[in-house]
């Protein structure tokens, strides 16, 4: 089969890390300058970037006390709060939610004092991000979006020659990806769900023409399938189930004519075939199982009349096996067992009188054979044993003359 699945020109960034600012923690720490009911205004003094209006985080207070003898510090969160307004470098900030309570002889303590060392932090708000990778002679572009792939991305040579297109959601394929030929026609397409290849996949030739296509589900192959040449000439056609041929194949020859019909089960041969000549002319025919071929299967000349009849047992010959000339007359005779020859074999001219007359014995001939010329006539006697012959044999020329052979 010309294909069974494409790997895609993305694998070249499947697993690249963009930097995206979903992923990272602001601080900005400074002090209050003042606080009315759920407001409190903070000027900074140590921040990388100040949050936005609208920016939601966590306000955390500086404190220092002495617990059993030792000096403690640390940061103690207090409230989760937004931005209302960003003035230089102060920031008025609506309390949403007190975190902590601390009551200190029957008195709640204000953490928004004027003067308290406040920090605040906050993740930035997800945002779509371009990005450009340059990687073995390609140039690919797309975006992200909290550092997954989104959207739309393109493919496309140094030399600025769009050769993919694919689209993502939350990082995943998902949609339609079609690949192109530099010369502008499309090589492929393909859809996507959840990376998983779905519905019909179509491969075309550099001329335009479809060279094949399958269909997927869940990401495997499922439903049928069709083969051509690059001009058009259909060669192949059947089933998958779950990626393994399933039902009828059938291929054909160069001129598009039936070639052969073979019936699969889960990937693997089983049941009847026939292999043709021009014409839908039988040429074999047979049955398979489990992959191999078992039972009778006949071999036929372009006029219809057999040829030649085995027997099979799981690829193995086993049983009679005939051979026949053109007009319908027995050319050969034998019997197997198991792929052994352990019978009489005789051969036939094509009007019926014998040829060779002999005897196998665990596949090598053995004891007396007999030669004729084809108006019955003998042409030559003598023993076989082991495969080899041995002691006196006759010979006998067309007119009857006589010659005698020894061997050792």
């Amino acid at each position: 089969m010309k294909h069974l699945f494409l790997f895609l020109s993305l694998v070249l960034f499947s697993s690249y890390n963009v930097f995206s600012q979903c992923d990272t923690v602001f601080e900005a720490q400074g002090e209050i300058l003042s606080s009315s009911g759920k407001t409190v205004n903070i000027s900074f003094y140590d921040w990388k970037i100040l949050p936005e209006v609208g920016q939601k985080g966590e306000l955390h207070k500086y404190f220092e006390k002495i617990f059993l003898g030792a000096n403690v510090t640390g940061w103690l969160d207090v409230a989760e709060v937004e931005v209302l307004k960003v003035d230089g470098k102060t920031v008025s900030f609506k309390i949403i939610e007190e975190k902590s309570e601390i009551v200190v002889n029957g008195e709640k303590t204000n953490h928004f004092l004027k003067g308290n060392i406040i920090k605040f932090s906050w993740k930035a708000k997800p945002q779509i991000e371009n990005v450009v990778i340059e990687e073995d002679g390609q140039i690919i572009y797309g975006q992200t979006y909290c550092g997954e792939k989104t959207g739309l991305w393109k493919i496309y040579t140094s030399n600025k020659i769009l050769t993919e297109i694919v689209n993502f959601k939350d990082g995943k394929l998902n949609g339609e990806n079609i690949g192109y030929f530099e010369n502008g026609k499309i090589s492929f397409k393909i859809n996507w769900k959840d990376d998983l290849a779905t519905g019909k996949a179509e491969y075309y030739y550099e001329n335009g023409t479809l060279g094949d296509y399958y269909y997927f589900e869940n990401g495997k192959m499922n439903g049928e399938y069709k083969i051509w040449t690059e001009e058009g000439i259909l060669q192949e056609e059947g089933f998958f189930k779950d990626d393994n041929a399933d039902g009828t194949l059938k291929t054909y020859d160069e001129k598009g004519e039936l070639e052969a019909k073979y019936q699969y089960k889960s990937g693997i041969l089983d049941g009847e075939y026939i292999i043709y000549y021009s014409l839908n002319i039988p040429k074999e025919t047979g049955t398979y199982k489990n992959d191999k071929k078992n039972g009778k299967c006949t071999y036929y000349y372009e006029n219809g009349k057999e040829k030649k009849i085995e027997i099979y047992n799981n690829n193995i010959l086993n049983g009679d096996f005939k051979e026949y000339h053109s007009n319908g007359i027995i050319k050969t005779e034998a019997v197997y067992s198991y792929g052994v020859l352990n019978s009489t074999w005789k051969e036939y001219f094509d009007n019926g009188n014998v040829a060779i007359e002999g005897n196998y014995q665990n596949g090598k001939k053995d004891g007396e054979w007999l030669e004729f010329y084809k108006e019955g006539s003998p042409k030559s006697q003598g023993l076989f044993s082991y495969g080899e012959k041995t002691g006196k044999w006759t010979l006998w020329s067309e007119s009857g003359k006589k010659t005698k052979i020894k061997y050792d």
